[in-house]
């Protein structure tokens, strides 16, 4: 399979949280925004993403997890081309949520809203450890708690956007476009995450349910 086309000016980050021995992962993708017209990302700019986004999902999503969800490492990659650079960012930190843990194909699902008026193909996370003591009946989440998970998902997009770096103005947590009805399109398109949304039905991390 060739490899997908190069994303100028984006770092996809790929976080990985680990449940009673499985491993999940999450991927979130950062643009950055350079003085000029064009930039080139440094080793310190993608081990800064790394670290950022490591921290700013340990502070905001990790927490509304339950305490057998243990956030492990944070490897960003530089998708300006396929010899870009890479930064892994290794840590620590436990759920902060007690009660019965739901199994661990069990995930909430967090959608990530841009400026695009057409259905499907939109950003989703998929968050695992997601505890009993908040559930409505058997399929859903009680209001209260997905509306808590929504504000968590706001802020862990705050806590993106406002990564710092030299030599890079800004970042933004966006998401990438690679294919528009099974058409590739090239360059793919980046579009903002504007906010977060958070509905309150359980999804299954093997089918992905969507919205």
């Amino acid at each position: 399979m060739p490899p997908k086309p190069a994303v100028s000016e984006v770092i996809r980050c790929a976080v990985k949280t680990n449940r009673l021995g499985k491993d999940q992962i999450n991927v979130f993708y950062v643009k950055g925004t350079f003085p000029g017209d064009f930039g080139a990302f440094t080793q310190a700019n993608l081990d800064a993403v790394s670290a950022g986004v490591f921290t700013a999902f340990h502070d905001q999503l990790l927490v509304q997890l339950t305490t057998d969800t243990n956030l492990v490492e944070c490897l960003a990659v530089d998708l300006s081309s396929v010899t870009g650079l890479t930064s892994l960012h290794t840590g620590s930190g436990a759920g902060g949520l007690g009660g019965t843990a739901m199994p661990s194909n069990v995930a909430l699902c967090v959608s990530w809203k841009e400026a695009l008026h057409y259905r499907g193909g939109h950003p989703r996370s998929y968050m695992g450890g997601v505890s009993a003591t908040f559930l409505a009946d058997v399929r859903h989440v009680t209001t209260s708690f997905a509306g808590i998970m929504q504000t968590a998902a706001n802020n862990f997009r705050t806590a993106v956007n406002a990564i710092a770096s030299p030599g890079v103005t800004s970042f933004a947590l966006v998401g990438v476009h690679y294919t528009l009805g099974k058409v590739p399109r090239v360059p793919p398109l980046v579009t903002p995450v504007l906010t977060a949304s958070v509905n309150t039905r359980l999804d299954s991390q093997r089918r992905r349910l969507g919205k």
